[in-house]
């Protein structure tokens, strides 16, 4: 059997469509997993552990390669996250006394109204 050429126009079809598939399938696997609020902290464990939060400065030139390789996937995970869940990577990174249940900002907001008109 003759090797599929990249000019066979069916063949480039049939690869774009696995492919596709392929890569749905993946990011919904991903969406399952990180539903799971343990997933969440350890795929943030992996990330920090890949230097991406971190400066990646090194004096000697073959460690600093190796740490921009691992960076770099880092970086890989970071955007599969980023397209499976928007703005969970920041969510999980923002202070916990920064995020307010919104009727606990209700209710300041109230208290605060009746402070003024007392």
């Amino acid at each position: 059997m003759a090797r599929p050429m990249a000019g066979d126009q069916r063949w480039v079809r049939e690869r774009d469509a696995k492919l596709r598939k392929q890569a749905l399938q993946d990011e919904a696997d991903l969406r399952e997993m990180l539903a799971i609020p343990a997933a969440r902290r350890y795929m943030l464990r992996l990330i920090a552990k890949a230097g991406v939060f971190s400066g990646g400065f090194e004096a000697n030139g073959s460690r600093l390669y190796a740490r921009e390789g691992v960076r770099s996937f880092g970086l890989d995970i970071v955007r599969d996250v980023s397209t499976a869940y928007p703005g969970l990577i920041e969510s999980m990174l923002r202070p916990p006394e920064v995020v307010e249940d919104s009727a606990d900002v209700a209710e300041k907001d109230n208290d605060e109204e009746g402070d003024l008109n007392d």
